[in-house]
């Protein structure tokens, strides 16, 4: 009797366990964030005046003191998003000939007449900077020697050089009306040389 009893009494917990068991079952599911992408940028810094596809601003000749020429220079920004830049140019070859002795030079940040912008706009590029900014008045090409600037972008501006942004700049180059006779028939053959770099880079 007590056998049964106790029989049934386990018999009584075992149902009550697989019941309680049976009400304590939760649904359950999963997700996965994948294919995390970290991809570097790229810095794209280029001229790109139509008129100037082999880049070459002046082929000026057969000059005579007092005479001048001019050019434009438009250089755009086309990297990817958020990589501003700063960036400088330089005039190299002060060894090609002696005429540079004698040549002077004026740089002017978006003249307001001389250049046709519709281009530049038609691309989508911002013109940046002040017009009409005087940047270099009539100075010796040969101050321009050595590595120092020409133009730039570059601190104490206050904002970086922003990709889809582009700047036009008029060079006026001319020969002083003070050469002599020493200078005839004397050339010189120089570059205008870039470099940009991101516009947080302390050491440059």
């Amino acid at each position: 009797m007590k056998r049964t009893i106790v029989m049934n009494l386990l018999l009584v917990c075992l149902a009550a366990l697989m019941i309680g068991m049976g009400t304590s079952a939760y649904f359950s599911d999963s997700a996965a964030s994948t294919d995390n992408l970290f991809q570097a940028g790229t810095m794209d810094f280029r001229i790109a005046d139509p008129d100037t596809l082999t880049n070459q601003l002046f082929n000026a000749t057969n000059m005579k003191p007092g005479d001048s020429a001019t050019a434009f220079i438009a250089v755009v920004n086309d990297s990817t998003p958020n990589m501003g830049m700063k960036w400088h140019a330089w005039i190299d070859g002060f060894d090609s000939g002696i005429l540079d002795d004698v040549l002077e030079v004026r740089v002017i940040l978006h003249p307001s007449s001389g250049y046709d912008y519709s281009g530049l706009a038609a691309a989508g590029y911002t013109i940046a900077g002040p017009g009409d900014r005087l940047i270099t008045d009539w100075t010796p090409i040969t101050n321009l020697a050595n590595g120092n600037t020409i133009l730039e972008w570059a601190p104490p501006a206050a904002v970086a050089f922003e990709p889809g942004w582009a700047a036009v700049y008029r060079l006026d180059v001319r020969v002083s009306a003070t050469a002599g006779n020493a200078y005839q028939g004397s050339s010189f053959t120089g570059d205008i040389n870039f470099a940009a770099t991101q516009y947080e880079n302390p050491g440059w």
